[in-house]
């Protein structure tokens, strides 16, 4: 009977694509946001298809990127003695093993810990204290236009509403008017050099509203926490707009096709 049997290998090639619920929680973390896959009493994060007792988890489920650590070992053994802890998520049913990003000093069981997600690892950390907005207020609206003349006039002399300037600012190449409506700031900007911004939106045919901006505290900070949350910038290094302020600009697609300016003001 042993000269009946006999091996054979053979490859069935195939591709497994993520499924919905894999899906959007990818594209979730893509966006900065944990989500969770839901069915049957189970609530799973990282998003499963299955729960551990078979049952089909169909729905998903935006959690809050916290959670409560469980438990917590440090792996002596292994280079660097990483440490390792159990995650619950706040929502999810049951805990998951994570990487301990600063190691497991400070932390202890019931510690609050946060999610950071970085190309095949995730990772925990403890909850830092959330600083203050930075995010004053409003600022501006700014209007590029070709001449300010135009402007003024109507302003100051047909409308009766407050007008400073024009200003120059030599070294950005442009002449700005600043027109106050009650609570309300514009600027328009005009080009005083043909090699200005401003000159190449006025070639460009984009003249009109331009951006919006926003007086901020801690430019430089803001920024570095923008840029590590994937927020599309612009200038992720400050330069020099007008007043001695230090600007940076969004790119649109981070707010949905509006520019948006963070400004800076010297504090007295």
């Amino acid at each position: 009977m042993s000269d009946l049997v006999f091996e054979q290998k053979i490859d069935l090639p195939y591709l497994y694509t993520a499924g919905a619920v894999q899906r959007a929680a990818l594209i979730g973390l893509r966006e900065g946001r944990l989500v969770a896959s839901v069915g049957g009493g189970f609530v799973s994060v990282p998003a499963s298809p299955f729960a551990p007792d078979g049952t089909h988890l169909r729905e998903t489920r935006e959690l809050p990127a916290e959670g409560v650590l469980e438990a917590v070992t440090v792996a002596h053994h292994r280079p660097g003695a990483p440490a390792f802890g159990l995650v619950r998520i706040d929502g999810a049913s049951h805990a998951l093993l994570h990487h301990l990003q600063d190691g497991a000093q400070g932390l202890s069981v019931g510690s609050r810990v946060r999610p950071r997600a970085r190309v095949g690892v995730m990772e925990a950390g403890p909850v830092q204290e959330r600083r203050s907005p930075a995010v004053r207020g409003f600022a501006h609206v700014g209007i590029i236009v070709p001449e300010l003349e135009t402007a003024a006039t109507l302003f100051r002399d047909r409308l009766g509403v407050e007008v400073q300037g024009p200003e120059e600012e030599p070294e950005l190449g442009l002449r700005i008017l600043w027109v106050r409506a009650g609570d309300v700031l514009l600027e328009f900007v005009a080009p005083a050099r043909e090699d200005s911004r401003a000159a190449a939106a006025v070639a460009r045919g984009e003249t009109g509203v331009h951006h919006v901006a926003l007086e901020v505290d801690g430019l430089d900070e803001l920024l570095s926490e923008l840029v590590a949350a994937g927020v599309p910038i612009r200038d992720t290094t400050p330069r020099a707009g007008s007043h001695g302020s230090r600007v940076s600009f969004l790119d649109p697609s981070a707010s949905g096709g509006a520019l948006i300016e963070l400004m800076e003001h010297p504090r007295d």
